[in-house]
């Protein structure tokens, strides 16, 4: 390796270390420092995977209590749990909370349940236990992650696939409902990691996939369709998150790895990496998100799927595309000193007149140096 990329390597792995523990707090990991000084459960439980390999597990074992703390009764985790009005605070007024409060839905008043966040405790939860050894935290939450699992799977109904409501998943900008990738493939992880705990729920892993693979599986364009909708319309735009995370976790076959990132490349997506969806989502969609915040879930790239976009590589058996990717990702980061939570094809943070994004994402950092530890067991950095 040249003396180049070392000190790039060593800088980058600073910044995320810096970035990530930033946000640690009292009650568990914040998703940032400004605008999102709150407990998310997706950014948190994302940015766990890079805490358990810093061997930080105190923090996130406090994380994962957190939640916990205020399950529902029916399995339900929280979207956040809040120290201050979320929303409010975005508009510059400041409400604080004598006690942290929870929130289970998107704060956009057609929003339905939040899915993701239940799904996400599960596969963070398996992943401390696997990188801890911490059997007893288990054996004393068991009937709050067999609650979790049992609440998503009340929600597998026609295709033999999850269903959600609208903007029930991370990108809560988009107009998305049915049967979605990302969600499903998330789902399909969760129950996964779970069955080598409890093989009962095996069965229902692979149940799960061959829905994948059979309902959501395009031939023709070559990658994951974005979601089915309730009606059985297929809206087969391409978007980076279920087909990555489908790679990187082995959830597709090698014909299939293959097809998506030849999608990827002939389309010119593999941008510092990697860039949203193409062409572009539906207009409905494309038309608010070009009003409220420009591009911000479609041509913009976001700080923690490129990692994702790196593992795939890695899992396709790709390593000089790994590790090209990983140091333009790394030079990004560097040049911006800090984990940007959304930044331009130029690698300019993304900000805009009314909101500038955040700086020190804790979703970034946390997945970046879980990337980085997988690299590194490979000997490729």
């Amino acid at each position: 390796m040249i003396p180049k990329d070392r000190r790039i390597i060593k800088k980058v792995r600073e910044i995320a270390i810096r970035d990530l523990r930033s946000n640690y707090g009292d009650l568990g990991i914040y998703a940032g420092p400004k605008n999102f000084r709150e407990y998310w459960a997706r950014d948190g439980f994302f940015a766990s995977l890079g805490a358990c390999c810093l061997k930080d597990f105190e923090i996130v074992r406090k994380n994962l209590d957190l939640f916990i703390k205020y399950q529902k009764a029916n399995g339900q985790i929280p979207l956040r749990v809040e120290e201050k009005n979320h929303s409010l605070s975005l508009i510059g007024i400041k409400v604080a909370y004598k006690h942290p409060r929870p929130v289970y839905n998107s704060s956009q008043v057609w929003a339905g349940e939040a899915m993701d966040p239940t799904i996400l405790f599960v596969i963070a939860a398996c992943f401390y236990i696997n990188s801890s050894g911490d059997r007893g935290w288990f054996l004393k939450n068991e009937k709050s992650l067999l609650r979790a699992l049992d609440w998503i799977l009340a929600r597998k109904k026609e295709r033999g696939l999850i269903i959600e409501g609208q903007k029930a998943n991370w990108a809560d900008m988009a107009f998305k409902s049915g049967n979605v990738t990302y969600t499903n493939v998330c789902f399909w992880k969760a129950l996964t990691d779970f069955s080598k705990i409890r093989p009962r729920y095996q069965i229902e892993a692979e149940n799960l996939k061959k829905a994948i693979n059979t309902k959501l599986w395009s031939n023709q364009k070559g990658y994951y369709v974005d979601w089915i909708g309730r009606s059985g319309h297929i809206y087969d735009d391409f978007f980076v998150d279920g087909n990555l995370l489908a790679v990187a976790w082995g959830l597709a076959g090698p014909s299939k790895f293959k097809a998506i990132y030849s999608f990827i490349v002939k389309n010119h997506l593999d941008a510092i990496p990697v860039i949203p969806c193409f062409p572009r989502l539906p207009w409905l969609t494309d038309i608010f998100i070009r009003v409220v915040s420009p591009f911000y879930h479609t041509k913009n790239i976001f700080a923690w799927w490129g990692p994702w976009e790196i593992l795939g590589k890695l899992t396709i058996g790709d390593a000089s595309g790994a590790r090209k990717d990983f140091l333009s990702l790394s030079t990004v980061i560097v040049k911006n000193a800090t984990f940007v939570e959304v930044f331009n094809q130029k690698g300019i943070p993304a900000d805009v007149l009314w909101y500038k994004v955040e700086r020190k994402i804790a979703w970034g950092a946390g997945v970046f140096l879980y990337a980085a530890s997988q690299l590194e067991k490979e000997g490729i950095i």
